[in-house]
This record gives C-alpha cells, structure tokens and sequence, in this order.
C-alpha cells in the first residue's frame, strides 16, 4: 500500500480490486486521521487513488456489498460508488452505537455495527431504509461481572449457519484494557448472545475473515494489553472450524491495527498496521499487503 497507515477500513469489490480506506498515518505533526482512499488492482499488481472520503477516518471499518463500498467510522458514515468514483453521506448514528474500534459486517441487507468501548449493545444499519436499529445487548462480561461485554477492536464476521461472531478486543472494562480470548456468537434471530470457545491467546486489533468454507481466519493482532505497553505482536494465523481454533500458519510480518478481506475467488488480502521494530522498543506504521489462500 502506498501510504503506510493502520486501522484501515479494507473491502474487497465484486471485480477483485481491494479498497484501502482512511485510517491513522503519518503526517507533519505526528500521526492523524487519513482521508486517502487506494485501490490495489490485482490484474495489474499495482495500486491507484480514488476520491478520498468526505472527511479524515482515523479508525474506519469498511465493507462491500452490492457493488458499492460502505465506510463508518469517528468522521461519519459514507457509501462510495466505484462506477463514479463518489461518495455520499448516510445518515449520523444514534446515541449509545459505536463510532470507534468497532468492525462492519454485513448481514443481509443490513450491517453490523459489531463491539467498541462506548457500546453495549448491537447496532444493524438498514441500508435500504438508510436507519440503525438498536440490537441485542451483549452479554455479561466473564472477566468483569456485573457488567456487559464491551469490546474494542474486537474482530467479527458471519458464519455459514448465519451466526454473527465477534471474538477478542481489548476489554473497555478493565483498567489496563487487556486484550481478550472470549468469543461470543450470536445466531439468526436470536435475541441474546451466547458464548464459544475461547481463542487459544488473547487477541486484539487483530484482522478476521471468513472464506467460502465458512472457517474463520485472524490475521495480525496482540496478546498484551493496550495501556502502557509494547504490543506483542500475534504470528499465528488462527483458523476456526469443526468447534475449535487451530493455528494454520504465520504471517510474514507480525502487526496490529492492520484490515483483512476475501475477494470473490477466495483470496485474503491482510493490509497495513503498526508494527514493532526488531528490538522491542518502538513502533511504525506500515503499508505491507500479504495475500493468503485458505
């Protein structure tokens, strides 16, 4: 990617190219929110620019669906046509929804507004109508009783039996916000969550996809936790199916904060992020792509 940049919004359109959209990069006064939209052309291995959003994202999540691409984030929410090269506003999310550290599912003909710190429930985004719906509320936090889950940067998607998942995070309850291993499942219709096997290490800002098979994939992420610490970097790439989590291979570059997506042939695209430098003691935005074939 040309721009180094983490917290990315990442879609994959219907004709394989990959959208890389906002998030946080370097600039003249230290790190900020992007505006920056790029696209990386498969058929010609390379990369181009688009209209940039609206407004700077510094954590955008970002979907495909229906020929357009959809982008929420702090700076609003847009839905960008790729036949036009335009963006156009959608309407401001309600009070208590996410609008950081959250990720983009979609289901249906709506999206999922799934974790961030400030949300205690689950937000659906009804694209037809252009309104949210306020969702089942999460459960009660195992680490923190007495309080509901809150997950930020937690990683999520959708089964092949239709269940919504959203697994690790950073946990906004704890003082030292400490990545998570939960993993909570929420199936078709159902009105509360319930929850599934645990993640084999605490995981957050990690990157997740589901292939064509249905099993889920994390790419990148942390184990640590976020406040007053050197992230330690994750190297598995975790694979889910058949009930429990396996470790399926290693990334060639451990970071966090970075975005993955399946293109319609299969293929995962794991973008940018924050990675560690060699000796422990620093990090730096990055604009590395690795592509995986499930």
């Amino acid at each position: 990617m040309p721009t180094p940049r983490m917290y990315i919004g990442l879609a994959c359109a219907p004709d394989g190219r990959v959208f890389a959209i906002g998030g946080q990069a370097a600039g003249p006064n230290g790190r900020g929110a992007s505006a920056s939209v790029e696209i990386y052309d498969p058929s010609k291995d390379a990369w181009t620019t688009a209209a940039s959003m609206p407004a700077a994202g510094a954590s955008a999540a970002a979907v495909g669906y229906d020929g357009r691409i959809y982008a929420f984030g702090q700076s609003g929410n847009y839905a960008y046509d790729p036949k036009t090269d335009a963006w156009r506003a959608l309407s401001a999310p309600p009070a208590g929804s996410p609008v950081s550290a959250f990720s983009l599912v979609p289901m249906g003909h709506s999206l999922a507004l799934v974790g961030g710190p400030q949300s205690a429930n689950l937000f659906t985004y009804d694209i037809d109508k252009d309104t949210f719906v306020k969702g089942p509320a999460y459960p009660i936090d195992p680490d923190v009783p007495g309080l509901q889950v809150r997950r930020s940067t937690p990683a999520a998607g959708l089964l092949a039996d239709g269940s919504l998942f959203m697994i690790g995070g950073f946990d906004a309850n704890s003082p030292e916000f400490q990545a998570s291993a939960d993993t909570f499942l929420l199936a078709p219709n159902a009105t509360s969550w319930t929850q599934g096997p645990s993640l084999p290490t605490s995981l957050a800002r990690a990157a997740a996809v589901v292939d064509k098979q249905g099993q889920v994939f994390t790419f990148g992420g942390q184990s640590s936790g976020y406040v007053g610490a050197i992230e330690t970097c994750v190297t598995d790439v975790l694979g889910f199916g058949g009930g429990s989590w396996t470790s399926q291979d290693s990334v060639f570059d451990p970071r966090v904060g970075g975005a993955a997506c399946v293109d319609p042939k299969g293929t995962v695209y794991f973008v940018g992020g924050e990675a560690v430098s060699p000796d422990g003691k620093s990090v730096s935005l990055v604009g590395t792509m690795e592509i995986f074939s499930p």
